[in-house]
């Protein structure tokens, strides 16, 4: 009976109305104010210390207990408070205003919801950097604890934040600020830029002397083209004076010899004229008497 008083008591003390004074502790001038960045690391460390606590008991609790009578009560589950580390059944929770004014702030600080962006769009090739959804000229956050990531950790090669740091899976790892290895991924990038850049200026002047040459190898042909055509034209007349002239000589020639052979035609003309007429007398002389046959024979062929 005085065990079960005192959880009565317990649990009475845990649900009292906390003084109003206490409520506002976590506000502007409370503990909980986040103006100041090594108190706000500090509690971020304690909260990252909080939740590896949780998970072992967690761990703990969720082990398969001993065989127990089946008359014993069930064990009840065991949390840790946030604020105070102090353990509590899950039946004896009460309101923490404290908590609930520091979610509040948080929540006034970051209204907008984080999403994980392409590697694309994240910037500088750093992987698991968050950007906010809506809002500009938002930081860029952790998408785990929704806190700025500032570290790089250089075995996981990730971004991280500072609760990230101190966690398990970092808290051993070599880690150095975001902003220098983001200067170094810049310096690495320029350094491949400069000799590209004299490669392009290289590229570029060679173009150029390319298309000077094009252009001057236009120049010259344009310029051969009008040679050789006024050569050909100077030839085409000298050709059209030859044309003539061995035309004319072509026909003076023809002409002498068609004359020659004119000549030779009526020559042979007049000897056939003549010809016939001895023909023709011959003729008309053999259908004569005998005796006068033999005048006219003896007087025109002896």
């Amino acid at each position: 009976e005085d065990e079960m008083w005192s959880e009565e008591e317990d649990d009475a003390e845990l649900w009292e109305d906390p003084v109003e004074e206490d409520m506002w502790d976590g506000g502007v001038g409370g503990e909980l104010y986040f103006g100041d960045e090594d108190y706000d690391e500090d509690v971020m460390e304690e909260d990252v210390e909080e939740e590896e606590e949780v998970e072992e008991e967690e761990e703990e609790v969720q082990s398969p207990p001993p065989p127990v009578l089946a008359t014993r009560p069930r064990r009840l589950q065991t949390f840790t408070c946030p604020q105070c580390r102090k353990t509590f059944f899950q039946r004896n929770f009460r309101p923490n205003l404290q908590l609930a004014n520091m979610v509040q702030i948080i929540r006034q600080l970051h209204p907008h919801p984080q999403r994980l962006a392409p590697p694309a769009a994240a910037g500088a090739g750093v992987p698991g950097v968050l950007v906010a959804v809506g809002g500009q000229g938002s930081p860029n956050l952790c998408e785990k604890h929704q806190e700025p990531l500032k570290l790089f950790c250089e075995v996981d090669e990730q971004a991280i934040c500072v609760v990230c740091r101190e966690s398990r899976s970092h808290k051993h790892h070599s880690v150095v600020p975001l902003e220098e290895v983001v200067q170094d991924y810049k310096n690495k990038l320029q350094s491949h830029l400069e000799p590209l850049k004299k490669k392009l200026d290289a590229v570029l002047k060679q173009k150029s002397n390319e298309e000077e040459k094009i252009t001057e190898l236009r120049d010259k042909m344009k310029l051969e083209i009008k040679e050789f055509e006024s050569d050909f034209e100077v030839l085409h007349q000298f050709l059209i004076g030859e044309q003539v002239l061995l035309l004319h000589q072509l026909e003076e020639r023809y002409e002498s010899l068609l004359a020659r052979q004119s000549g030779n035609v009526g020559q042979l003309e007049e000897q056939s004229a003549a010809l016939s007429r001895l023909i023709a007398e011959a003729e008309d002389k053999s259908k004569q008497d005998g005796l006068q046959l033999l005048k006219v024979f003896s007087g025109v062929f002896l």
